[in-house]
């Protein structure tokens, strides 16, 4: 299938010659045509509710997925994000 997958995390950060980055779970996908796909919501509830994740965290997620369809709307998800 052809289209723009995210993963909302946090940033990647590097440990001595390793990388590793905190997966917040909810995913987005962009089809061509525009639409946007919201994925894995019953896991970020899973998550929250095993505490998984800390509110601040559960809060930059919120925040990132409202960004992203936000910017979806606009047509710069993900054109911008690819420079």
């Amino acid at each position: 299938m052809v289209g723009h997958y995210s993963d909302i995390g946090l940033p990647i950060e590097a440990f001595g010659e390793n990388y590793s980055m905190l997966d917040l779970f909810l995913d987005v996908w962009r089809f061509p045509n525009g639409t946007l796909l919201e994925l894995d919501w019953d896991e970020f509830e899973e998550a929250q509710a095993k505490n998984l994740i800390t509110p601040a965290q559960v809060e930059i997620a919120s925040q990132t997925m409202q960004r992203l369809k936000n910017e979806a709307a606009q047509g710069i998800y993900p054109e911008q994000h690819m420079r």
